[in-house]
């Protein structure tokens, strides 16, 4: 999995600093986890979390891993992904600009794309409806380049 140390130093400073005002209690184990999260620029799942730090030999349980990253939610830090594989993915957020999905229905594989066009349908949306929207999330299934061939 693709890491940013620096990037993720200064995300950290301010996760501290949310966890703190927020009333959670800056424990270890949170902060290696988050340390961890925001390092990783690649949509990751829990299991993902787990196995890294079990090959290092780092103890987690799956409850205490399941339970920072509803924090890293709750605090805006992490957004939530369903791809269809059955289980959960997360990324983290900050500093990085929105972004759709496509995944592949063959290979399960996930890329990343942006359109001003769909940020344009969803500001004529939210006028129409006069729904203030904040935020949402679109994948595409279908299939790949790589599956295609």
């Amino acid at each position: 999995m693709q890491k940013d140390k620096a990037g993720a130093s200064r995300e950290l400073q301010l996760l501290k600093e949310k966890m703190i005002s927020s009333g959670y209690r800056l424990t270890n184990q949170r902060i290696d986890i988050a340390k961890w999260a925001l390092e990783t620029h690649e949509h990751f799942s829990v299991d993902d979390l787990l196995f890294s730090f079990r090959k290092k030999g780092t103890k987690l349980s799956t409850a205490t891993a399941y339970r920072v990253m509803q924090m890293l939610l709750e605090l805006g830090f992490l957004i939530e992904h369903d791809f269809g594989k059955g289980q959960k993915f997360f990324e983290h957020i900050i500093g990085h600009p929105h972004h759709e999905h496509f995944i592949c229905d063959n290979c399960g594989g996930v890329s990343e794309f942006s359109s001003g066009k769909i940020d344009e349908i969803k500001k004529d949306i939210s006028k129409k409806y006069n729904f203030h929207i904040t935020n949402h999330s679109l994948c595409f299934f279908g299939t790949c380049d790589k599956c295609k061939k």
